[in-house]
C-alpha cells in the first residue's frame, strides 16, 4: 500500500487556495502551552480547532487499569481537533504538550463561518478523513497478524513519511505506552533491528536507515 503523508493525514489547511490559507491563519489566535500543559480533557467541550505551529502534541488515554496510554504524536503542520467542533460532541482523548509548543487556536464561530464562505475547506477535511480511515484500516490489518518487531517497523515508517533517512523523537518508553507493551520488549525489539541494520538509536531519538522498515512493516 502506497504510504500516506503527515499532510494527508493531519493537515485539512494546506490542501487550500493561498488565498483561503492567508484567511484562516489570520483568524487564529496564538495559545502557547508549557511541556505537559493541556490543550484540552477528555470530556471538554468542543468550541475550538487548532493547529500546531510549533512544538509537539500526544493523544493520550487511560487504559482501565488506569495506565496512560499514548494513541498519537503530532508535529508542527499537523491540525487537531477539528472533528469534534464539526460534530459538537465532547472531547475523547487528553491532548498533552511533549515540548514547548505554540498552537494556532481557531474559535468554533470562526470555524464555522470560514467553512460556510469557503465549501473547499469541507472538501478539503473530508479528504483527511478519508486518508486517515484508510490508514487506520490498513493499520488494523497488519496489526492483527504482525507481531512486536512488525508493528514497531510500521509505526517508525509512519512516522518517518516513508524517508530513507528520517530522525523521530520519540523514547523508548513513550514508545511502549503507544504499542501497548513493555520497556524492555521496545528495547529489545529496537535492538534487533539495529543489529540487522534498520535503524541507528540515540538519546530518545530513532533514526530509519533504509526502506526495510516499510518492508517489515508490511509483511503481516
Amino acid at each position: 500500500m502506497q504510504t500516506l503523508q503527515r499532510k494527508q493525514l493531519h493537515n485539512w489547511i494546506d490542501w487550500l487556495p493561498d488565498r483561503v490559507i492567508d484567511e484562516i491563519q489570520q483568524a487564529m489566535s496564538i495559545r502557547e502551552l508549557r511541556t505537559g500543559e493541556a490543550l484540552f480533557h477528555l470530556g471538554d467541550n468542543s468550541d475550538e480547532a487548532y493547529q500546531i505551529k510549533t512544538g509537539e502534541l500526544l493523544m493520550t488515554n487511560c487504559s482501565e487499569e488506569g495506565k496512560e496510554v499514548i494513541i498519537a504524536n503530532f508535529f508542527a503542520g499537523d491540525c487537531v481537533g477539528e472533528t469534534a467542533v464539526i460534530d459538537g460532541l465532547p472531547r475523547v482523548c487528553d491532548m498533552i504538550a511533549n515540548i514547548n509548543s505554540y498552537i494556532g487556536v481557531l474559535n468554533k464561530k470562526a470555524f464555522n463561518l470560514l467553512r460556510l464562505k469557503h465549501p473547499a475547506i469541507n472538501h478539503s477535511i473530508n479528504r483527511m478523513l478519508s486518508y486517515r480511515l484508510r490508514n487506520m484500516t490498513n493499520n488494523i490489518r497488519i496489526i492483527a497478524n504482525a507481531d512486536l518487531q512488525q508493528n514497531l517497523a510500521l509505526f517508525l515508517q509512519q512516522f518517518s513519511n516513508g524517508e530513507k533517512h528520517n530522525t523521530i523523537r520519540i523514547s523508548n518508553e513513550q514508545l511502549a505506552k503507544i504499542l501497548g507493551t513493555t520497556r524492555q520488549r521496545i528495547n529489545q525489539a529496537l535492538k534487533n533491528m539495529e543489529k540487522n541494520g534498520l535503524l541507528k538509536t540515540g538519546y530518545k531519538s530513532i533514526q530509519i536507515k533504509n526502506d526495510l522498515i516499510l518492508n517489515i512493516a508490511q509483511s503481516a
